[in-house]
């Protein structure tokens, strides 16, 4: 569906036209456009607890965007990054993620 605004007037007496191509709701474009979440941590924080928490967020909020992982270890200045082989559901992971104390970092993929 396409949306045209058409406005007169403004710069050196031209006329201004704006063409719109797709209006989207803004609680949409997250979905629709990141490909993926990175989230970061040290290697120290990881332990038994925090492994079973997130394989259970990725099986509980299956989706179709990608989830890395970036395990740091700031003493040797290492990082290693690593892709699960399940997606997960943007939102509902995201909201998880930013509970965690733990995850130093949570970015998103465009």
């Amino acid at each position: 569906r396409t949306v045209i605004v058409v406005s007169r007037g403004g710069v050196g007496q031209r006329d201004i036209e704006l063409k719109l191509n797709e209006v989207i709701m803004l609680d949409e474009v997250l979905g629709r456009y990141a490909k993926g979440i990175v989230f970061s941590i040290r290697v120290e924080d990881i332990d038994e607890e925090f492994c079973q928490t997130i394989e259970a967020m990725v099986n509980k909020h299956k989706g179709n965007t990608s989830i890395t992982l970036v395990v740091e270890d700031t003493a040797k200045d290492l990082s290693l990054r690593m892709m699960a082989e399940k997606k997960v559901d943007i939102r509902t992971m995201l909201q998880e993620l930013k509970k965690i104390e733990k995850i130093r970092k949570i970015e998103i993929e465009k």
